[in-house]
């Protein structure tokens, strides 16, 4: 008696649920069929890297800042074209992209994925202004170094792992 009843129960649900559905305009049921698909949009995002985030702690920073966390970035997400975006000219002359490449790949290989920006600092070393970003990978740290001129143009950039 219990299974019939359930049986009956459920054949009444889905029947109710169905009717239901069928009243609905059809603007709605677009909308509603739409939202199935939102989970593989966001999973097909390319630039879901936890490095393109903004933090609030990262609201007061400076122009010279930015540029640095975005050079970062860019890297990380393999752009380095975009990444020599900020390069004065002559950085630009002498720093290719497939050259800018090679210490960003040779610190993946050693270190792991990239998989944050820890802090980025603006110091003034003899009259030079530069960033230090400190770059978190699975498996070390590494400095990024960006020298900029009075123009915000980035004329010199280091990367090392930390410790070296």
């Amino acid at each position: 008696l219990d299974s019939i009843l359930f049986f009956k129960i459920r054949r009444i649900s889905v029947t109710f649920i169905i009717n239901k559905i069928k009243t609905l305009n059809m603007s709605f049921k677009i909308f509603a069929f739409s939202l199935l698909f939102v989970p593989f949009l966001i999973s097909q995002n390319k630039n879901n890297h936890p490095a393109n985030y903004i933090f609030s702690s990262e609201i007061n920073q400076s122009n010279k800042e930015r540029i640095a966390r975005l050079i970062v970035i860019n890297m990380s997400n393999q752009n380095f074209e975009d990444a020599r975006a900020n390069f004065s000219d002559s950085l630009k002359l002498r720093m290719q992209p497939g050259m800018l490449a090679q210490p960003w790949m040779a610190i993946v290989t050693n270190a792991g994925a990239f998989t944050a920006i820890i802090s980025a600092e603006e110091q003034n070393v003899e009259g030079t202004a530069q960033v230090v970003v400190l770059c978190q990978f699975e498996n070390a740290n590494a400095v990024m170094q960006a020298m900029f001129n009075d123009e915000d143009k980035v004329t010199a950039l280091y990367l090392k792992p930390v410790g070296r």
